[in-house]
């Protein structure tokens, strides 16, 4: 649907820092800045509308409209074709969210956090991704590798 509007909503605790990733890492511009922090970029013609997160917003919702919208734009750039919502809910499942779950489940996380569920750790796991990614210089880090090293350094504090 955001991707027919043309537009992607992504929530965050810190837009500014969110932005510069999207600008560094895939040649976003900034096309407004509001003075309440939110941040409006033009991500090769898709309009990313970067919003604080609000305590009362829960954070499951940015997981999973944000994360597939996103995907499926850049399979359409990498594919050079629209892609269907469908097929990048599926692609989206198959190539990042269920990789990084089995690793999760296969080191037995869970476990240890009672109280959160695999799309929790997934959300925990894609921010260390992006920190892998940014703050280590690993642009080729994939998801099943940065849950196991999250998951690593858990177990060693």
């Amino acid at each position: 649907m955001a991707m027919e509007i043309g537009h992607v909503h992504i929530k965050t605790y810190d837009p500014k820092k969110t932005a510069q990733f999207y600008i560094d890492n895939f040649g976003a511009t900034v096309k407004n800045e509001a003075p309440n922090g939110n941040i409006q970029l033009n991500l090769h013609g898709l309009q990313l509308n970067v919003t604080t997160i609000s305590a009362a917003q829960n954070r499951k919702q940015m997981m999973g409209i944000e994360h597939i919208a996103v995907h499926r734009y850049f399979m359409g750039i990498d594919q050079g074709r629209p892609i269907e919502e469908e097929e990048a809910v599926r692609h989206w499942y198959d190539s990042l969210y269920r990789p990084v779950v089995e690793v999760i489940e296969a080191l037995g996380i869970l476990e240890e956090f009672p109280a959160r569920t695999a799309s929790d750790l997934y959300l925990w796991v894609s921010d260390h991704l992006h920190y892998l990614r940014e703050q280590q210089g690993r642009e080729h880090a994939d998801p099943a590798e940065a849950a196991a090293e999250f998951i690593e350094g858990f177990q060693d504090e």
